[in-house]
Parts: C-alpha cells; sequence; structure tokens
C-alpha cells in the first residue's frame, strides 16, 4: 500500500524521474528479497498489476511533451518488462516496446552509448519477429530499425549503403521512400537515398496498373535532382523550387517555362572546378548515364500513363532538353542529340499549345546540322 501511495504522490507532482527510480528500486528489491518481481507480485496480484499499468500510463502521458521523451522511453522500457509479467497487460508490450524505441529517437540524442542502441535493436527484432513480413507494421518497425542503426557513429557511408541494399529487396515503395528520406537528410549518405530512390521507382513501375502517380513523380523528381546535381547539370535550388511549384500546382507560373534554356543560350549550369580529379569525372559520367537511364524509364512511363500531369511531362521534357544544351555548349554533341531528342518526344505528349515546344524543335535542327558539320569533343 505504501508503494501505491508513494507511486501517486509522483505522478500527483509530476516528478516522473523520481517515479523511475521509485519502480527500479521496486523491481531491485523484489529480486534480491524475494527471487524476482513475479514472486513478490505473482499473477493474481492486483498490486504488480496496477504498478505495471500505472507506470505504462505515466509514460503515455511523458510522451506528449516533447523536452519529455526521453524520460518516456525510460518509463516505456519499465512498462515493457512489467507488464510481460502479466497475462492481464500483456497486450501492452507490443505497444510498450515499440513506444521505447520511438521516444528515444524523437528524443534527439545525438551520441547514444552502445550498449543502448543493441537494446533498442533487441526490442524492434522481438516485435519484428512476431509479424508477418507484409504486415504494414512491420515497415514501421523496419524504418526504425534503420533509424536506430544510423545512430551508431562507427557506420561509415558503405556499411549504410549495404543496409540501405538489404531493405531494398522489400516489395513496399513507401518503407523503401522513408529509408530513402532519412538518407535524404545526411549529406554524406546521397549515395544510399539514391540507391533507395531507384529502387522506389522500379516498384511504382512494377505496381501498373495501379499506379500512384503522384508519390511516382515525386520520387523521380527527388531521384532526377540528385543525379543532375552529381554531374553538376542543375543546382539543387532550381529543382527544388520546381517541385514545389509542381506539387502546388502553380499552372499560371509554369517551372517548365522558367527553367527552359535554349541550346546556343549563353546561360549554364555551373560545371565545377576545373581542377577536378579523374574519380570526379568517372563519378559525374556514371551519374550521367544513371540519369539518362533513369529519365528514359521516367519517358516510356509517361507515354503509358494518360493521367499523367501535363504540368509534369513539361517539366521532365524542359529538364531532357536542359541536359542535351549544357552537353552542346561543351561540344559533346552526340550525347546531347541523345538528351535533346528525348525532350523533343516528350514535347509531343506536352500539349499542341505549348509554345516551348515550337522553340525546341527549331534548336534541335540546329543542333543536327551541328552535328553533321562537326567533331564532338573528346
Amino acid at each position: 500500500e505504501a508503494t501505491r501511495v508513494l507511486i501517486r504522490a509522483l505522478i500527483s507532482l509530476q516528478d516522473f524521474s523520481a517515479l523511475i527510480r521509485t519502480v527500479r528500486f521496486v523491481a531491485s528489491y523484489a529480486q534480491q528479497s524475494c527471487g524476482g518481481w513475479q514472486r513478490m507480485y505473482p499473477e493474481d496480484s492486483l498490486e504488480g498489476v496496477w504498478i505495471a499499468k500505472t507506470t505504462f500510463n505515466a509514460a503515455i502521458s511523458c510522451a506528449q511533451e516533447a523536452k519529455k521523451f526521453l524520460v518516456a522511453s525510460t518509463l516505456f522500457d519499465l512498462a515493457a518488462a512489467l507488464c510481460s509479467q502479466y497475462a492481464s497487460c500483456a497486450d501492452l508490450v507490443p505497444t510498450a516496446k515499440r513506444m521505447v524505441v520511438q521516444t528515444y529517437l524523437d528524443a534527439g540524442v545525438l551520441d547514444p552509448p552502445a550498449d543502448t542502441i543493441a537494446h533498442l535493436h533487441e526490442l524492434l527484432a522481438s516485435l519484428l519477429t512476431s509479424l508477418p513480413p507484409s504486415s504494414t507494421t512491420a515497415d514501421d518497425l523496419m524504418l526504425l530499425d534503420f533509424r536506430v542503426f544510423l545512430l551508431d557513429k562507427d557506420n561509415t557511408p558503405a556499411s549504410v549503403l549495404a543496409r540501405v541494399r538489404q531493405i531494398c529487396t522489400s516489395t513496399s515503395p513507401q518503407l523503401v521512400e522513408r529509408i530513402a528520406s532519412c538518407c535524404l537528410s545526411r549529406p554524406h549518405l546521397i549515395e544510399s537515398a539514391m540507391t533507395a530512390l531507384s529502387r522506389c521507382f522500379h516498384l511504382h513501375l512494377a505496381s501498373r496498373p495501379r499506379l500512384a502517380i503522384d508519390r511516382c513523380s515525386a520520387v523521380l523528381r527527388h531521384l532526377l535532382g540528385l543525379h543532375l546535381e552529381l554531374f553538376g547539370a542543375m543546382p539543387t535550388a532550381a529543382l527544388t523550387a520546381a517541385s514545389t511549384a509542381l506539387l502546388e500546382q502553380q499552372l499560371s507560373s509554369s517551372p517548365a517555362s522558367q527553367m527552359f534554356l535554349t541550346a546556343n543560350s549563353g546561360s549554364s549550369y555551373p560545371s565545377g572546378s576545373s581542377s577536378s580529379s579523374s574519380s570526379s569525372a568517372s563519378s559525374s559520367s556514371m551519374s550521367e548515364d544513371a540519369a539518362f537511364a533513369t529519365l528514359r524509364d521516367a519517358v516510356d512511363l509517361v507515354k503509358g500513363e494518360p493521367q499523367w500531369p501535363q504540368l509534369e511531362r513539361q517539366w521532365l521534357c524542359v529538364v531532357c532538353w536542359n541536359l542535351g544544351s549544357r552537353l552542346w555548349r561543351k561540344g559533346r554533341f552526340a550525347q546531347a542529340e541523345m538528351w535533346c531528342s528525348m525532350a523533343i518526344g516528350l514535347s509531343k505528349l506536352c500539349g499542341a499549345s505549348w509554345p516551348i515546344a515550337t522553340s525546341m524543335k527549331q534548336s534541335y535542327q540546329q543542333l543536327l546540322t551541328k552535328i553533321s558539320s562537326a567533331v564532338p569533343a573528346n
């Protein structure tokens, strides 16, 4: 009875740190004096069930305030251990375990101890083993597990990439997209983000005819943005602005018309330092090839999807053309023709009244003339 009175008083005073110390003391006393919690509070003990449920409810209360997330995580951990002792509250255990991890991550701990990370992984593993792989809850748990994995400061970009590739065997585009989002917030994990986005895009492609066009187009824009940024074809800010305009459907100020450059224009994108290393050039070439492959898949997709938004088609068309324009100015006429011809093909799907299409056709003829009379630069 004294324990119950004390716990009630601490909760009334909102002194959750003292509540944690009290519950831990009672658990330690039960272990040392009685040989375990259930010996002191057996299955039919209302006192033991009351302490377990009260600890869980206190954790729920703490989880409502950001400044108490870490305290909530500790309380959920205690509640999971206590509730697992009683059949009458065993149904609270999965929620308690998941919330241990969720609130710890939300607390924003920057450099957690290795044993804490291991404990969080163990909690999630115990939950995952009890769920079917196709469960949406399983996706949520796998995302949490990946976020815990990222807490480990010993992880390298290569180890994260390996983990992402393992997760990308999933057939859930929602999970893979959320994994990509985690990586996008960390500049040193761009390759992992691109791997996840590429997998997500192809999962969307495979979902036809039940394609979620809005999600697929958003993934495509992010993926192309990373490709283009890596080989210096387009600043991220321009792509972000275009994506925002597309998402908001600001048709009156089409990002396509704002971004368009003629092939012989003096404007140019950032090309990077002239002292770039050969490895950077190789990486640029690989990203350019990957961007072309992605765009080729996108064009095939758009051609077969009558419901694809017109503004999205125009955006893709302009991206293709601007890449060709950039390569033209560099004297890489054969590569420029590949991109520009793709843009010309797309322009036919962008509406007969789209004025940019006419300008593209005129400049494309100039490019063909240039190719026939000039030797491409090495």
